[in-house]
């Protein structure tokens, strides 16, 4: 986890974030849509950052042959 980004469960007194079947029950679909869009953009993202550094890699590879 990055050491600069803190999170902040609302309505949870433990540490952990309460589970997805929780969040489901008490939230209203629109909150339950913004949640799956941000996954699919962080999933994209990392996925995304993922290909470039294999081509960075790929490309140190060949210059080393």
């Amino acid at each position: 986890m990055d050491p600069c980004v803190t999170t902040h469960w609302a309505g949870s007194s433990g540490s952990l974030p309460p589970g997805p079947l929780q969040f489901a029950r008490y939230h209203s679909w629109p909150a339950r849509l913004r949640v799956a869009i941000f996954h699919v953009r962080i999933v994209t993202a990392l996925a995304h950052h993922a290909r470039q550094l294999t081509n960075s890699l790929d490309g140190l590879r060949r210059s080393n042959i």
